[in-house]
């Protein structure tokens, strides 16, 4: 997989495939996908047809400091200034059904900013966070991975909702409150995460 930087129009993208099928062919290589970075205003507006230039493209990322320097704003003490491009980033990305990654997080050192800044990243919908250094992505792991707590949970409900189903039944009650499929789909997001970090195993939540 390839990152491709500074992505504005479907056309960049389009360039890039048109190199990468010549190599492929010529080296008998396998496809190359792609990861493309958009860092500015005008990649922002067409990130949608950037994402759609090619089948390859698996995932958009924002580059945060490119894009704030081509906004000619400043750095808010929230990144209040990324907002409409985060949130913009992430619709084109769901649309798609591809992912979308946050921008990089540049003290190295601050676990807790890190952390801090990527829950609210995940919490809008971003599937991951560029990284600059190897110590960060044990942070993103961190935030990723879900509690025991958080783990119950979903399996409770996800066992409760089986059971629900094999009863002809769609809507139920769970500890109290009323659940539908979406409820019990957004739980099943966490019960995929702990199978993906080894906290349980598929079948455990079966029976």
């Amino acid at each position: 997989m390839i990152r491709l930087p500074k992505a504005e129009t479907a056309e960049d993208v389009a360039q890039v495939v048109s190199v990468m099928e010549k190599y492929e062919k010529q080296y008998g290589a396998d496809k190359i996908l792609l990861f493309v970075a958009i860092e500015s205003a005008l990649g922002v507006l067409n990130a949608r047809e950037i994402a759609q230039a090619s089948d390859r493209v698996v995932g958009i990322a924002l580059g945060g400091m490119d894009y704030l320097v081509d906004l000619k704003g400043a750095k808010l003490p929230n990144r209040e200034e990324l907002l409409y491009a985060r949130q913009h980033l992430i619709h084109v990305a769901r649309s798609l059904k591809i992912d979308a990654f946050d921008v990089v997080y540049g003290n190295t050192g601050d676990e807790e900013g890190f952390k801090k800044e990527f829950i609210f990243a995940k919490g809008l919908g971003f599937s991951g966070k560029t990284v600059v250094h190897p110590n960060q992505i044990r942070y993103i792991n961190d935030v990723l991975r879900p509690t025991e707590a958080q783990l119950e949970f979903a399996v409770e409900m996800v066992k409760a909702f089986n059971e629900s189903v094999k009863k002809g039944v769609g809507v139920f009650l769970f500890r109290g409150n009323m659940v539908d499929k979406p409820v019990v789909e957004k739980q099943m997001e966490v019960v995929d995460l702990a199978i993906e970090f080894g906290m349980i195993k598929g079948d455990e939540i079966n029976g």
